[in-house]
Parts: C-alpha cells; sequence; structure tokens
C-alpha cells in the first residue's frame, strides 16, 4: 500500500553526483564559498528535475484514474456536480500534496502541460535550465493558446528562447513567453488583452496592521505614465525628509488622489529646500517620457497617420521639448526600426510583430499603434545607418565628436533597446531609468588605450549595481566585480557578470528579438584582445599577512589614487581575457552558451 507519511529517505540520498559537493574545510575562503554557491545551485537544478517528475506523476496519476470518463473530461471539460470524476480526482491531488483545491488544480493543468501542451518546454525543466517558478509562468502565459499547430510552435519558440537566454529571472521568462505568444497568435493575445480590459478597476485591500493597499489596473502606459507622475511629485521633497523613496510615492499619490497638498517632511521650513509648488512640479512631470521600440513596419500604412521623422543624433529621448506636445502626462515616445530580413522569430518583421514597452516588455502591435496615435506622442526613427561608416560599413560613428565618452542619442537608445532591463541578473529596473555604463573602463586620460564608446561595450545598469561594479574592489581588485559584454559567432550580445568570489553568469541581450537588423552588423573592436596581467589569480595567504597582490596595489597608492584605479582596471582585464578563453575553449567543446 502507497503511503505519504513517515519519514524521507531523502536525507540518505547521495546527491554529489548531481553536483551538490560539500567543499572541505582546507579549502580558502574563495574556494568554500564558491563551492557552496555551487552547491546552492546544484540544488536548485534538483528541484526543477524533482517538480519536472512530480508533474509527471501527477499527470500519469491522471492518465489512468480518468481513463474510464474519456476524453471530454481529460479535456478540461467543466465539473458536473460534487462526485464527478475529474472533482474527485483533483481533490486526490489535493489531499496527496496538503494542498487547497485550487492549488491542486494549478498542479493538474501544470502535470497535462508538461505531457500535452509544452512538452518542449518542461523538458528545460527537467534539465534544470528553467526552474519551477518560471514553468509556472509560461504555463499561465500560454493558455490562452488553444490551437494544436500553433501550440506547438509556441512550444518550440519557448524551448529555444528559454533554452538560449542563459540566466534570467521569472520576469524575464514571463517576457520571453508574452513575445512569443504575441508573434505566433495574434488573436489569442487580442482575447487575452480583451478579457485583461475588461478588469480594470481600482481595488482597495486590507493589509492588517493599520495599512491598506489600493490598486490601479489600468493599459500598461497609462499605470507607467501615472507612476513616474507619482514619482516626478515625490522627488519634490528636500534631501532631509526622512521617508524612504516608496513611502513618499505612497504619500504622494494620495494626496493627489485626495486634492490635498504633498508636502516635504523634514520638519524644518527655515532650511526646506523642496522643489513643491505647482509650476515646480508641473515642470519636472512635463518632462516625463515612457519609451516604446518596434519595427517600423508596424506603423506602416494603413491606420497609423503619418508623424515626422526626427534624426536621433539631433536630441535623445531625455532632450524632449516640454512644449512639443508633452502635456502633465508625459510623453509616449515610439522609436521604430527601419525593417531589414533576418535574424528574428519569425525573421521577416510585419505588422504583427509585437513592440516592446520600457518597464513592462513585449507589447502587441495593435497596442503599439495605438501609443503612436496618441496626441502626446513623438515618433522618432531609429536609424542603424546613423551608426555605420558610409564607406566599409561598420559600426563607428557611436560617440559624440566633442566628447568621446558620451555615446550618440541612436547608441544611447539602441542600447536601452537591446537589452530592456539592468544587465545584472535579476534586477528588472527599466533600461531607460539606468545609467550607460562604459563595461571595459573608459580612459579619460587617453581614450584610446580604454573600453570604447560603441555597442560593443555599453550596458545599462541601474545606479546601485553601476556603483557596486565601479567601486567594489578598490584596496583588492579580486573583492570587486567584473562584468563582460561580447558578441559571439552568430552575432547575438551576451554579458556576464563575475564576482568577488569567482561566481560567473551569462544572460543573452533579452531584446535582440525586437532588433534582427544587428546579427549583420560588425564593429571595429570584435574580437580585440585584452593584454592579461603576469599575475591574474588571488593568492590569499595565511590571515594577517597581505598577499602579493595586496602589496601591489599598496604599492600604487604612492602614486595615489589614478594608480590604484590603473591597477583595478588592469585585473578586470586579465580576468575577461581568461574568462574569454574559457568560453572559446567552450565553444569549441560544446557549442555557444551558455553551457
Amino acid at each position: 500500500m502507497a503511503s505519504t507519511d513517515g519519514a524521507s529517505a531523502w536525507g540518505r540520498v547521495d546527491c554529489s553526483v548531481a553536483g551538490m559537493i560539500v567543499p572541505g574545510d582546507e579549502a580558502g575562503v574563495d574556494a568554500q564559498c564558491r563551492g557552496w554557491m555551487a552547491f546552492a545551485v546544484a540544488a536548485h537544478r534538483g528541484q526543477s528535475f524533482l517538480y519536472w517528475s512530480q508533474l509527471r506523476g501527477i499527470g500519469e496519476f491522471l492518465d489512468l484514474a480518468l481513463a474510464e470518463v474519456g476524453a471530454q473530461v481529460h479535456d478540461g471539460v467543466a465539473e458536473r456536480d460534487l462526485l464527478d470524476p475529474w472533482t474527485v480526482t483533483v481533490e486526490e491531488v489535493a489531499i496527496g500534496f496538503a494542498v487547497p483545491t485550487g492549488r491542486a488544480r494549478a498542479l493538474v493543468a501544470e502535470a497535462m502541460a508538461a505531457a500535452d501542451r509544452l512538452p518542449g518546454t518542461s523538458e528545460l525543466l527537467r534539465d534544470g535550465v528553467i526552474d519551477p517558478d518560471m514553468f509556472t509562468t509560461v504555463v499561465d502565459r500560454t493558455d490562452i493558446v488553444d490551437d494544436p499547430q500553433i501550440l506547438a510552435a509556441v512550444d518550440a519558440d519557448l524551448a529555444s528562447g528559454l533554452g538560449k537566454a542563459g540566466h534570467i529571472s521569472v520576469r524575464a521568462a514571463r517576457r520571453i513567453a508574452d513575445r512569443v505568444v504575441a508573434r505566433r497568435d495574434v488573436d489569442a493575445d487580442r482575447r487575452r488583452r480583451d478579457k485583461n480590459r475588461s478588469r480594470t478597476n481600482v481595488v482597495h485591500r486590507d493589509r492588517g496592521e493599520g495599512l491598506g493597499a489600493l490598486t490601479i489596473t489600468a493599459d500598461a502606459e497609462e499605470s507607467r505614465l501615472a507612476l513616474e507622475a507619482v514619482t516626478a511629485l515625490a522627488k519634490g521633497c528636500c534631501p532631509n525628509d526622512p521617508r524612504t523613496p516608496g513611502q513618499r510615492r505612497s504619500a504622494a499619490a494620495i494626496a493627489r488622489l485626495r486634492r490635498v497638498p504633498f508636502t516635504c517632511a523634514c520638519g524644518d521650513e527655515a532650511t526646506c529646500t523642496a522643489t513643491l509648488s505647482d509650476d515646480e512640479v508641473s515642470e519636472r512631470q512635463a518632462r516625463i517620457v515612457i519609451h516604446a521600440v518596434c519595427q517600423k513596419s508596424i506603423l506602416e500604412p494603413e491606420n497609423a497617420p503619418e508623424k515626422p521623422a526626427h534624426n536621433d543624433d539631433a536630441g535623445g529621448a531625455d532632450d524632449a521639448d516640454p512644449d512639443s506636445g508633452a502635456d502633465s502626462r508625459g510623453v509616449a515616445e515610439c522609436r521604430p526600426c527601419a525593417d531589414s530580413a533576418g535574424g528574428g522569430e519569425p525573421a521577416e518583421p510585419d505588422r504583427d510583430t509585437p513592440g516592446y514597452l520600457d518597464g513592462h516588455g513585449p507589447i502587441s502591435a495593435e497596442q503599439i499603434r495605438r501609443l503612436a496615435e496618441r496626441p502626446d506622442a513623438l515618433v522618432r526613427d531609429l536609424d542603424l545607418d546613423n551608426l555605420l561608416d558610409p564607406d566599409d560599413g561598420l559600426i563607428d560613428r557611436t560617440y559624440q565628436e566633442a566628447d568621446p565618452y558620451r555615446p550618440t542619442a541612436t547608441l544611447d537608445a539602441l542600447v536601452r533597446a537591446l537589452f530592456g532591463t539592468c544587465t545584472i541578473p535579476g534586477c528588472e529596473r527599466a533600461a531607460w531609468n539606468c545609467q550607460l555604463d562604459h563595461v571595459e573602463e573608459f580612459d579619460q586620460v587617453c581614450p584610446a588605450t580604454g573600453g570604447p564608446t560603441c555597442l560593443c561595450n555599453v550596458d545599462p545598469k541601474c545606479l546601485k549595481h553601476h556603483q557596486i561594479k565601479t567601486h567594489l574592489g578598490a584596496q583588492r581588485p579580486q573583492d570587486g566585480w567584473v562584468d563582460e559584454l561580447w558578441v559571439d559567432d552568430s552575432g547575438v550580445f551576451w554579458t556576464s557578470v563575475t564576482t568577488g568570489h569567482g561566481i560567473t553568469v551569462d544572460s543573452r541581450a533579452e531584446n535582440q528579438w525586437l532588433l534582427p537588423q544587428l546579427t549583420g552588423l560588425r564593429c571595429r573592436h570584435r574580437g580585440s584582445a585584452a593584454t592579461p596581467l603576469a599575475e591574474s589569480q588571488p593568492d590569499h595567504t595565511i590571515e594577517g599577512r597581505r598577499s602579493t597582490t595586496e602589496n601591489r596595489v599598496a604599492e600604487t597608492r604612492g602614486g595615489g589614487r589614478q594608480a590604484a584605479t590603473a591597477y583595478k582596471h588592469a585585473w578586470r582585464k586579465s580576468v575577461r581575457a581568461k574568462n574569454r578563453e574559457l568560453r572559446e575553449q567552450a565553444a569549441r567543446d560544446a557549442g555557444p552558451p551558455p553551457f
């Protein structure tokens, strides 16, 4: 007789064969840190396999338990009464896992998706490429697709997209699923939007402890504009306001809705420098811009009215004139890219190709067109020819002539569109709210010897992660983070980060599907190699004594901060060179990343 009770045998299972190897105490601190993180990652991948096994077991159980009621129940016909076989079987699942009926139904739906709807994607779960939360998310986001042939194509695109994405978050997996559904099944995507539009609402929920939550559900662009407007109001407080940014936004939103004054909470009117007058707030809100990027074919030719195109080099999105059509609601800006063949899934962009809304993710072509038709919208062409040398066609014109540190407006918009968010895995800060960072550090004294201001070396990072990358490791370079950006042989852009404990993760540029034109372009710097230091590995010694690396950094202090920074940058170059060698070797052995 099978039983779910009793002690588990998992504590006696040898999981070392799956990579869960406990590091020895004799190893150095860094080696132990790397070992324990590898142990945790292997355990996380093990959870994926076990969840796949759980869904497989539920699926086999369903096939046997419901065999006598026929295909109509197996296909999800609504239960007829309390003793309906489907209802009883779902309740058995609920009992087996001690979960509510709703959760049991969700497990059953995921089991059926793994077996029938998304078998290719479920193999990624089995292999630990995606985790249970990601699989649950993509099952939910593809539930609207009901045509078997389209569903098979969706599954194939999901398996390919998620399998090649590298180290990504659950929200990134959701955006991949939304993009695939919008591209493969326009009607299903429209049905979901129509269904969700009926859910626009304002809801209050009691959170307990004297708190309540007010949730506003609206179109993506409207909710983004509303959030930016509230943020602009909250930013008017002086630096001495003791509240967190979130608390200031909350107070600002409530004040705006109740039409009462929003004030700084510093408590010192004599020294307060808050800028909260109506004119000051209106001036900030007039500068609000939300960004959308799409293929130019989406806006041509029938439904969208013609709008004047703007040259990107004449001014970026942040340079929008508040009097040029933007009111206090802000500006909704679309940047269409000139069409070209190749590179996408499917390869040829058309009027149904999805676009991308900064801070939200993929949106339908219909929603892009509606956004472009707004009276406060600015439509600017993102012309890649602005980057190319007319003589040889290489990417070359990427920085401002007066200041090689600053990118052109075309490169600025392109980089933000390509990556979509901060490039540190797990960070969801929208790209247009990030800073642009030179991955290999720019040399202000001699620009030719540092990292170039180019598509191959600039990516978005949020303020927090930009500061960590810049300042961590000032005393010991090996304690800092080392980031990389490279383009593989297929023209795909990748980023990676190596932490101070030697943990490296790689991620594919999330929105390359949006810009298939990039695949065939090359810059002048592709393939340039960094010169490694002879001494390129941390050499930890016994506690209380400095390593050779520490001594060397200490010696640079005689030359001041500039010498120490130069050595830190040289250290990072050596790490990037070694990582590149490892990637090239892995590519020769097993194909392109992720490995």
